[in-house]
C-alpha cells in the first residue's frame, strides 16, 4: 500500500514508468503545476497545496460538465468529475517528479441478500 508520506525510492527501475509525461503539456498547466511545486515540498504537501488551490480558484464538481477533451480545458472551465481531478493531480506530481498512476474503478453498489451478488452501476464508477 503506497501512502503521500512514504518514502519515494529513487533508484527503483519502475520508478521511471510513473513519472512520464505526455510529450505536450499545455501553458495553463505548467504555470499551475510549476506554482503548485515551488520550493520542492514534499508528496503530501503538494497534495495539500493542489486541494487549497482547488477550492480557492472555484472549480466545481459536476457529472456533466461538458465537452473537455484536453486537460487545459478542464483547467480553463474548472468544472469537471472524479477523472479530471484525479489525472489532474496525477499530471501535477508526475510534473513535480513524483511517481504518481491513475487508478479507476467502481466504488459502492448494493448488494443483493436473494440473489447473493453486487449490482453495480456506471455511476458506481470512479477514480482515484
Amino acid at each position: 500500500m503506497s501512502s503521500p508520506a512514504g518514502a519515494l525510492q529513487v533508484n527503483n527501475p519502475r520508478r521511471k514508468r510513473y513519472i512520464q509525461l505526455p510529450g505536450f503539456l499545455p501553458k495553463n498547466f505548467l504555470e499551475l503545476s510549476s506554482r503548485l511545486g515551488a520550493g520542492s515540498p514534499s508528496p503530501s504537501e503538494l497534495i495539500r497545496r493542489f486541494s487549497k488551490i482547488i477550492k480557492e480558484q472555484g472549480y466545481q464538481y459536476s457529472l456533466r460538465p461538458g465537452a473537455l477533451p484536453t486537460i487545459s480545458d478542464f483547467i480553463q472551465k474548472k468544472i469537471g468529475f472524479c477523472t479530471h481531478y484525479a489525472s489532474l493531480l496525477g499530471l501535477v506530481l508526475r510534473h513535480n517528479d513524483i511517481p504518481a498512476r491513475l487508478v479507476s474503478g467502481f466504488q459502492g453498489g448494493e448488494y443483493n441478500e436473494a440473489g447473493g451478488f453486487y449490482k453495480v452501476r456506471s455511476s458506481d464508477a470512479h477514480a482515484w
